[in-house]
């Protein structure tokens, strides 16, 4: 983040504290402030930074931290490329090298008895969190810290490896810490004022802009040691401190208040949510933006919207449509006659009763419950064998390819169409069919909406059904709804690792079925309101 970012945020800040990031960017633009120098006041009576760098360098070389070997090169003037942004006139760049010890940790040898089971803490990445070491990961004995290395209070550390480079903390105690972590005992700077700079947008680009390694990328000591800071006169630095620290407790009551205020809204979304099916839908939509605040929200209303839609309080039932009982005749027909033909040959299970305890609301009169396998032409998966894959041919379609939400050929792989042919006998999508995730994300439901022929794997379960009776749509935001999904659960199989669902058990779902006419008016109210629900999600991100 660079101070123009921090412009954009202050001009927009009431819009910025409701976005799901909001309160967290906030805390970004106090650090850049802090960093860039415009968050307090200079005071030229404070002297400058110039003038503290005199004094770093006394006091390092009077420690002996500051002398240099003779075979060591000069340090490289920072040149115009290598800052971020400006600063004050009293403050300086410097490098990082030029302002404390720099070390790295080290790892005691794990085979030489008595190294380990002490009482001294040693730290790795994992134990750095939120700014603090919240925990450890062993303890080391006086033995072993031998062969490590200290961290002391007002040490400042940052993670050098891996996917978690950048991590820091403000060390308070004392801990040995490990190779994967560098450290600075900062000499006459404010460790707190570093932390932030540490924490700041800038300084953690910085850092990763100088990590080498491929899968694992690496910071080392020489590289971290040479990035550049912001240095301003050492009374500034604390004022910059106690600013920061009183802002963020201000952040910290904003976001409290915030989480009360999403959580209530969370609930009046639910509750209004159910007007679409009354007289107040119109005021629902009216104020649809001001309901909807987060992605959670938008979540929200997407369930609301399809269990009203699945439930029958969606849009209004008109006795002049008929009923669902004499549809459900007809589809039972149309079922039984696909039995003779080449696609229904596959004996069907006898399907329980539905009892009234299985349907957890209550339905319009004019509707049908129905097992699904009932209403149904065929219910298999895709072929149980990995085929011989060829560079262009038939799309061969799983999971990966339906995960976006619609059906898609942008990454599939590809069969020749003799392969297409015989495993078409047996499964053969096509369009307005259901396909349904059988493996990993349980239940997710698309519509085919392409007459471009295809094969699918096992993962993926294939639903065909009289479209002339059950409307293609309406089936489909069927299987996406909240209540199909808790019949999922209680079906799916194979334990937390390995969830699936059973061929056998899909013809058991329960689906709500409304007479046709009624089907078309709930999908042209879904996708009323699922368009504004999709402008919002763009809103939102």
């Amino acid at each position: 983040m660079t101070p123009s970012d921090v412009k954009t945020i202050a001009d927009n800040v009431s819009d910025f504290i409701e976005l799901p990031d909001g309160i967290a960017r906030l805390r970004k633009a106090v650090l850049t402030l802090a960093v860039s120098g415009k968050l307090v006041p200079q005071d030229l009576s404070e002297g400058s930074a110039e003038e503290l760098c005199a004094e770093i360098q006394k006091e390092r070389a009077a420690t002996g931290e500051g002398s240099r070997k003779r075979t060591q090169k000069p340090l490289p003037p920072i040149t115009d490329e290598e800052v971020p942004f400006e600063i004050p006139k009293s403050w300086k760049w410097v490098r990082l090298m030029e302002i404390g010890k720099l070390d790295t940790g080290k790892t005691p040898r794990t085979g030489v008895t008595g190294n380990y089971a002490g009482d001294i803490p040693f730290v790795g990445p994992g134990d750095v969190q939120h700014g603090k070491i919240n925990s450890y990961s062993k303890l080391v004995t006086r033995q072993g810290a031998s062969e490590s290395k200290y961290l002391y209070p007002g040490d400042v550390l940052m993670v050098c490896i891996g996917g978690t480079i950048g991590k820091t903390a403000l060390v308070t105690g004392t801990y040995t810490f490990n190779q994967q972590i560098n450290k600075i005992t900062p000499c006459l700077v404010d460790s707190t004022f570093l932390f932030g700079v540490f924490e700041s947008g800038y300084f953690q680009g910085l850092v990763w802009s100088k990590a080498s390694g491929g899968a694992t990328p690496l910071v080392n000591l020489t590289r971290w040691s040479s990035c550049v800071v912001p240095l301003p006169p050492l009374a500034e630095q604390k004022r910059i401190v106690a600013k920061v620290e009183e802002v963020m407790k201000e952040l910290d009551i904003l976001e409290a208040k915030k989480k009360e205020r999403d959580a209530v809204r969370t609930l009046l979304t639910k509750s209004a949510a159910h007007d679409l099916g009354t007289e107040g839908k119109t005021l629902f939509l009216e104020h649809l933006t001001e309901l909807v605040r987060t992605p959670a929200d938008v979540k929200e209303l997407e369930g609301a919207l399809l269990t009203l839609a699945v439930s029958g309080r969606l849009v209004r039932q008109d006795s002049l449509e008929g009923t669902a009982v004499d549809l459900y005749e007809e589809i039972t027909t149309e079922c039984l006659k696909a039995k003779k033909t080449k696609i229904g040959t596959r004996k069907k299970d006898a399907l329980e009763e539905i009892s009234d305890a299985q349907i957890p609301y209550e339905m319009p009169k004019s509707w049908k419950m129905a097992r699904l396998g009932d209403v149904t032409v065929q219910i298999t998966d895709g072929t149980h064998f990995t085929p011989k894959y060829i560079h262009k041919g038939i799309p061969f379609l799983s999971i990966k390819d339906i995960s976006g939400g619609s059906l898609s050929f942008a990454h599939t792989k590809y069969i020749s169409e003799q392969e297409h042919t015989d495993l078409s006998k047996r499964c053969n999508p096509q369009k307005d069919d259901i396909l349904i995730c059988r493996i990993g994300t349980l239940g997710k439901a698309i519509l085919v909406d392409t007459d471009r022929p295809f094969s699918i794997f096992v993962s993926l379960g294939l639903i065909k059904y009289p479209t002339k009776f059950i409307l293609p749509q309406y089936l489909a935001l069927v299987f996406n709804s909240p209540w199909l999904y808790g019949q999922y659960n209680e079906i799916k199989a194979g334990g937390s690792h390995t969830n699936k669902l059973n061929l056998k058990e899909i013809p058991k779902l329960i689906i709500p079925i409304p007479p046709l006419a009624e089907q078309k008016r709930i999908v042209a109210k879904v996708e009323e309101v699922m368009g504004l629900i999709k402008h919002l999600r763009q809103v939102l991100v």
